[in-house]
């Protein structure tokens, strides 16, 4: 995302930098926002995203698949079509690229 947020920075100026932690915050905040937790909880989890983003990086999984889940059972609004669109991104952005990685490290131990 640093080569993201430079190309912001180098292109839009501060507004790219708005922009930035905008998108920053709503791909943090999506898959919280649909999760059975209290406010509490919501708000200790978007700290620790924007404080350790190493930590919120390997929770992050685990709160969009649980997302997810959610809400395909809860009921369904835009909000849930945009959960959607924001969960196909971050398939695409976050966890395929992880995947490639994760097998290519394993098939050159071999």
């Amino acid at each position: 995302m640093t080569n993201l947020k430079d190309k912001l920075l180098g292109t839009l100026g501060g507004l790219g930098i708005i922009l930035y932690y905008s998108l920053t915050f709503i791909f943090c905040f999506a898959p919280i926002y649909f999760l059975p937790i209290s406010l509490w909880w919501v708000i200790i989890i978007t700290i620790v995203a924007f404080i350790f983003p190493t930590v919120y990086g390997l929770i992050s999984p685990i709160l969009w698949i649980w997302g997810l889940v959610e809400t395909i059972v809860g009921p369904q609004g835009w909000i849930t079509y945009v959960f959607y669109v924001l969960f196909v991104l971050w398939l695409i952005i976050s966890f395929i690229p992880f995947v490639y990685n994760l097998f290519k490290a394993f098939s050159k131990n071999k």
